[in-house]
């Protein structure tokens, strides 16, 4: 209903007393006290509301279950003619129906138009705990309501709390703790509700709030006090939220809170609870269950070197990861040669995330290419899917020391030492051992190391030398034929040659010498 023009206004006229009491008995719920109105101080104006909002007495912003409020609300008419007594009242604005009793205050004055009113009654709050919309209108009949309504407020109705058995001042009734699993960095929401059984309203200009009961007041939130939503008088419950982000770190975390009075705890802490904070994963699309999310490991290692590595797998399935599931090898590699197996994942991990697994390798004795692979399994059955197949060098470690194979098969026919040369006739040394073998028996490397020649050497014939390392080489002289070339890697024990009789030689055999720092030494003595 909007004002009438002034052009035919109706005349003022103020009907009844001031001070007229209301209809409803005194204390029921709805009219309680007298309503004034009269002509004072309303402010009309063509094109506004018919119901003109002025000022009112609000509820407190809590209130236990039934417990009682007196409130008043001013309205100015600027309907453009009186609001009868009887025919028009004050009602909850829509949105607000029947939240506090209170379905219809008549008003019990005539309120000219102009004028202004002011309505007192009392409300009463819900029975269930919980926050409660309110707002208040004028009314015509049962049909019209008249613009504007007063400023919508909410009241946070208190569950009542038992305290009829002794016990601390703050008892501890129930929480809704976050997720099992959440995301890194992401928010988190978790609910606390309390009781207070205690003598003292809570409140926060008293210093009461709600904090972590953790050693030191530790939070892994981000929140380590919350403060009261709301007073919290005796016997009343107040849920408390706490709102916070979560680690930036994957791991399982500890919560527990408990009330606090400024750096004094009050009564009973919550149980502690965990949560398990982990990056979330990318399951879009069809596909298996585990799915592969990336690895580190090196690609070369030393015989037996030790070396940390990692896998990330993600759970696209719909059960958690828990303690029967590992990480295994997966195929090919499931000899157990890198030391590691059946291993325990260090968190459960729930669907829609993924964890990443470090644990440590052991690379294997012998020099070479070796398979790579891991995958999930659960009970002995792998997973799809594995890591992809790679692979991992192993080595050949040059160093000095004796030879760890034998060159050839065959006798020492002629020792390291001063003698007469066979070809020369002269007396001179002979810098190394002379093995008796067939043409073309097969020579080997002493030890693991890399080839630097393997040519025609002089007198040497067809010959190779290899570098181990630490200063020690060894010389493989008139062979046949080679088996390796120049620059490439030999282990202890690799065919590299054939025996023969090339250079100054007097017949089929293998001169083998071993240099340290370049100077010939005796292989005879620790070295073969």
């Amino acid at each position: 209903m909007r004002r009438r023009s002034t052009g035919g206004r109706w005349r003022q006229r103020a009907l009844g007393a001031l001070g007229a009491l209301a209809t409803s008995c005194a204390g029921s719920i709805g009219a309680e006290g007298p309503q004034d109105a009269g002509d004072a101080g309303a402010s009309c104006a063509a094109g506004m509301a018919s119901a003109q909002f002025r000022a009112q007495v609000t509820p407190p912003e809590s209130m236990l279950p039934g417990a009682r409020a007196q409130l008043s609300v001013t309205f100015d008419n600027c309907s453009g003619g009186p609001w009868r007594a009887g025919e028009f009242a004050l009602v909850p604005a829509p949105g607000t129906v029947g939240t506090f009793g209170v379905a219809r205050v008549p008003l019990t004055v005539d309120v000219p138009e102009g004028g202004r009113v002011t309505i007192p009654f009392e409300v009463r709050a819900p029975a269930t705990g919980g926050v409660y919309p309110y707002s208040w209108a004028i009314a015509r009949g049962g049909t019209e309501t008249l613009q504007q309504y007063s400023p919508r407020g909410e009241v946070t109705v208190q569950h009542s709390a038992d305290c009829t058995v002794p016990g601390p001042a703050a008892r501890f009734r129930r929480q809704s703790p976050p997720s099992p699993f959440v995301g890194v960095g992401e928010p988190v929401r978790a609910t606390v509700t309390f009781a207070n059984c205690g003598a003292e309203t809570w409140t926060r200009d008293a210093g009461y709030a709600l904090a972590s009961a953790l050693p030191g007041g530790q939070s892994h939130l981000g929140a380590a006090r919350v403060e009261l939503p709301n007073e919290v008088p005796f016997g009343a419950e107040v849920t408390i939220t706490v709102e916070g982000v979560a680690p930036a770190a994957p791991g399982r975390y500890p919560l527990a809170w408990a009330m606090q009075k400024r750096s004094e705890r009050v009564g009973e802490a919550t149980p502690e609870v965990r949560f398990t904070a982990l990056t979330r994963a990318s399951c879009a699309g069809a596909g298996p269950t585990s799915r592969f999310v990336a690895q580190t490991a090196p690609s070369t290692m030393d015989p037996t070197e030790s070396a940390s590595v990692d896998v990330t797998f993600a759970n696209c399935g719909d059960e958690v990861w828990d303690s029967a599931y590992r990480i295994n090898a997966a195929a090919p590699a499931t000899d157990g040669r890198w030391g590691a197996g059946n291993l325990a994942l260090p968190l459960d991990v729930g669907p829609g995330f993924q964890l990443t697994v470090p644990f440590r390798i052991r690379a294997p004795a012998d020099a070479g290419s070796y398979p790579y692979r891991w995958v999930v399994t659960r009970g002995g059955t792998d997973l799809d899917q594995p890591s992809p197949a790679r692979s991992i060098t192993v080595r050949v470690i040059d160093s000095a020391g004796p030879c760890q194979a034998r060159p050839v098969a065959g006798y020492v026919t002629d020792p390291y030492g001063y003698r007469v040369h066979p070809i020369s006739g002269q007396w001179r040394l002979h810098t190394g051992i002379d093995f008796g073998a067939a043409y073309g028996t097969p020579i080997y490397a002493c030890r693991g190391g890399t080839v630097v020649r393997a040519s025609w050497y002089g007198g040497y014939g067809n010959a190779i030398i290899l570098d181990h390392g630490g200063g020690m080489t060894t010389l493989y002289a008139h062979q046949s034929s080679f088996a390796v070339s120049e620059g490439q890697r030999v282990t202890a024990g690799q065919l590299i040659g054939f025996v023969g009789s090339t250079g100054n030689s007097t017949g089929a055999h293998l001169h083998f010498e071993v240099m340290i720092h370049g100077s010939t030494v005796d292989p005879a003595r620790g070295y073969l």
